[in-house]
């Protein structure tokens, strides 16, 4: 098909350059291109102007214009000519290719050569008009190869031109031989997993298979010490040889990367996609070497743009990683690679030059939408360079071809192709390939809801079906636009929806309030449609206890409830037995005005009492709440000492300068009174239920909140357990048995959703304290996962969708969701 066509036009395969010593030389381009993109006419005009220049270069032409009695000997020339004739086959019929008028005019000149001697006038001119000629011809030659070399400078331009697919090849055989030749292995992930897989590498890898010498860590900062320990190793590698370049560690993003002879001499560069965004306006290494070739060759016009747009784009040199031909290129999370070719990111990676392109991830394709996924996997194809899809053979229409008109078809040949392609490139690993994995234990509990969860979640929803029913109603003005599902609110129904889910992990504290001018116009709109004293005072009643926490009766379910409708005739009744066709009241069947039903129903805020940044405010000791005398320290003798005072809620000290922070028992907040910072390893799981370095006490958390409440309780009850088990190993029956010691409780709390982890941690971190809870967010991340590998007293880390970047968690010996 027209496909593959194109695709066999441009491969240029070996077969196609036999027979030549060098299938990418200039004179295979020129002949391609004079024969394919010259028209016969033009060839005749550029042919006429190259020979009457020739003419007119000497005077001596005279001497091979026309036939001599010399020339016409059959026992000597064979094939006798003059330039004359050539003047007239240019013409009339003109010559096929450009090599049989080269070979004629030299023809003429070594007949000539053949019928004089070697000192006549005749021979000496014939020698110095050839050199004449082929001179001519090569400058000819050139400008013809530069016009080329413009017109064709990506075979995407015309995928089905030899020419396009020549100039191509030879412009990658001179950035192949201008690259630093490497063995060694690109390892590029997500900034956060850097020092992951650096340790991962060290623990894991056996150096002595590459090298019995002394293996090589460098870890680059970019800093003024670097430049000596950058001459130090090239000395113990390169001179001493007594160490082996084993892993390069890029720890800056941003700042320059040693030449490329550094980075090529080490087994393994490891680097981020940050330093690939960073350097990706800097150009790619062979927009670099067209720079250089247009100012070298003196061509005005391309370097002049080059300078001008080099002005804005390519403020330094391409970066070193792109100088190296690597062995291989190893992405983590690489279906990144699948995300378009709109990406600094995507198009750096494409400029990478290596024999050999790994992705390596665990997320699946998406599936919400096939157009989608299947142009991921196309842009996964073009990472990884598969000659066939190329965008610049055109494989953008050989994809649609072949897979997407029958995959939106819903043919299944499509499927097997896209199958069979896969087969060839992915290799797949599941869980059950792991010997050493054992299989999960999955536990599913299911949780009542505490009364106040209830009443909370009920209170919600009464304000979603209140706002649905009433702008649904048909009055003599709309209110769609109010409605949770107008487009306009979609910032409120998310809030709604994320209210809601708040409820079900220990929001257990939603109360309405109305403001005093909500209040003013919601108790005149009543009054004034209803004179009963009666009703006045049960609707004021009804406000009151909604903004104190208290239910009220629908009189019609006779469900108890935080807020209900109010009917202008003074009945309250639920959204549930209300809909958007009722029009008079459900109890006295009085009828109303929808308009001012839907103006008379008062403006609720719903408001969570349990806020914990309001709490850490109270908790803080710039609040002043100290109670007593806090220089008054009791001794052990029950004698009160009276100690120096200490400025509580002003910082006399910094962070991080050298001072020993000093807690006060008598408040035990957790926080220093010197730099006004809370204690980091504050460990709550003792038995004296309090910190014995800040004083701080353990916080329980109420079982109302019903999901926050289970997780302690289940925490505590596997770290009783753990402290059984040490003691039972540690025994001497457990070494007289040869009892292993069990791996370290290590518990993961997980959520999508941070505002959920925010309300949970926040109930752990009272009841366990910093020094036992790791946080995997924000700035912090990194030092936070550390304290969860590495500290045997960190036992929980709450997890969110920043742990999605392929961490290795197979330490870990729980997960809740």
């Amino acid at each position: 098909d027209n496909a593959s066509n194109k695709m066999a036009a441009a491969a240029l395969d070996d077969s196609a350059e036999t027979g030549r010593t060098d299938p990418l030389s200039d004179d295979r381009i020129f002949n391609e291109y004079w024969n394919e993109q010259v028209v016969p006419e033009f060839q005749r005009q550029a042919l006429t102007k190259l020979f009457s220049t020739f003419l007119r270069s000497r005077a001596e032409v005279f001497y091979f214009f026309e036939k001599s009695d010399p020339f016409s000997k059959s026992d000597v020339v064979q094939n006798p000519i003059c330039l004359k004739d050539i003047r007239q086959r240019i013409q009339d019929p003109g010559y096929d290719t450009f090599l049989t008028f080269e070979t004629d005019v030299k023809l003429c000149f070594m007949n000539a050569m053949l019928n004089h001697a070697m000192d006549s006038v005749v021979h000496q001119a014939a020698g110095r008009l050839t050199i004449i000629f082929d001179n001519m011809v090569k400058e000819f030659k050139q400008q013809q190869l530069q016009s080329a070399r413009k017109s064709f400078s990506r075979a995407s331009s015309k995928p089905n031109s030899v020419v396009a697919a020549l100039v191509e090849k030879t412009n990658l055989k001179k950035l192949k031989n201008a690259l630093v030749p490497s063995s060694g292995t690109l390892l590029v992930v997500p900034n956060v997993l850097l020092d992951h897989w650096t340790e991962q590498l060290k623990l894991h890898v056996d150096s002595t298979y590459c090298t019995d010498r002394i293996p090589l860590l460098f870890e680059y900062s970019g800093g003024n010490e670097t430049g000596l320990r950058m001459e130090e190793i090239m000395v113990k590698c390169q001179v001493n040889k007594t160490h082996f370049a084993y892993i390069f560690v890029d720890k800056t993003g941003s700042k320059k990367l040693p030449s490329p002879f550094f980075l090529a001499m080490f087994k393994i560069v490891i680097t981020t996609t940050n330093r690939f965004s960073s350097e990706w306006r800097n150009g790619s290494f062979e927009d670099e070497l067209k720079r250089k070739s247009s100012i070298s060759s003196g061509d005005e016009e391309d370097s002049e743009m080059e300078e001008f747009f080099g002005g804005f784009s390519k403020s330094e040199e391409a970066c070193p990683l792109l100088k190296v031909n690597w062995l291989r290129m190893i992405v983590d999370e690489g279906h990144s690679m699948g995300k378009g070719k709109d990406n600094s990111s995507i198009s750096f990676a494409s400029w990478i030059n290596a024999e050999r392109r790994w992705a390596m991830t665990g997320t699946p394709t998406r599936r919400t939408m096939t157009q989608s996924g299947l142009s991921s996997i196309l842009n996964l194809m073009q990472y990884l360079q598969h000659g066939f899809f190329s965008r610049r053979l055109g494989g953008d229409v050989v994809w649609s071809h072949l897979i997407v008109r029958g995959w939106n078809r819903g043919l299944v040949s499509s499927f097997f192709r896209l199958r069979s392609l896969l087969s060839l490139l992915m290799v797949r690993h599941t869980k059950s390939d792991i010997e050493e994995l054992p299989p999960p234990v999955f536990k599913v509990n299911v949780l009542p809801m505490s009364l106040e969860e209830v009443t909370t979640y009920n209170t919600l929803v009464c304000a979603v079906q209140s706002n649905l029913v009433i702008t649904s109603m048909k009055g003599k003005t709309s209110g769609a636009q109010d409605s949770l599902l107008h487009k306009s609110q979609i910032k409120h129904a998310r809030e709604a929806i994320s209210n809601l889910r708040l409820v079900c992990v220990g929001g257990t504290q939603v109360r309405p309030t109305l403001t005093p001018i909500f209040w003013d116009q919601f108790l005149a709109d009543f009054d004034k449609g209803n004179e009963d004293k009666d009703k006045r005072k049960e609707i004021r009643d009804f406000i009151s206890r909604a903004t104190t926490g208290q239910l009220s009766q629908c009189a019609c379910c006779q469900m108890m409830l935080s807020t209900l409708l109010v009917f202008p005739c003074g009945h309250l009744v639920c959204t549930e037995c209300v809909d958007n066709s009722t029009t008079s009241c459900l109890i006295c069947e009085k009828e109303f005005d929808v308009d001012a039903f839907q103006r008379l129903q008062p403006g609720f805020v719903y408001e969570w009492l349990h806020n914990i940044e309001e709490e850490k405010k109270l908790r803080s000791p710039n609040t002043g709440q100290d109670g007593g005398n806090n220089n008054i320290e009791r001794h052990n003798d029950n004698q009160d000492v009276v100690v120096p005072p200490l400025v509580q809620g002003v910082r006399t000290n910094k962070p991080g300068d050298g001072h020993v922070c000093v807690f006060s028992p008598q408040n035990p907040d957790g926080v220093c009174r010197l730099c006004l910072r809370h204690h980091e390893d504050c460990y709550l799981v003792e038995e004296e239920r309090q910190c014995r370095v800040c004083f701080r006490f353990v916080e329980e958390c109420p079982s109302s909140e019903t999901k926050p409440h289970y997780i302690i309780n289940k925490l505590l009850k596997l770290y009783k357990q753990q402290e059984i088990d040490k003691a039972t190993l540690n025994s001497q029956v457990a070494a007289e048995y040869g009892m292993d010691r069990k791996r370290p409780l290590k518990v993961i709390v997980f959520s999508q959703f941070r505002k959920i982890l925010d309300m949970t941690g926040d109930r752990l971190l009272r009841r366990f304290g910093s020094g036992c809870v790791a946080e995997y967010w924000g700035m912090y991340r990194r030092k936070e996962l550390s304290k969860f590998v590495k500290d045997e007293k960190c036992f929980c880390m709450l997890l969110g969708k920043d742990g999605s970047e392929g961490l290795d968690l197979s330490f870990v010996t729980h997960i809740i969701f």
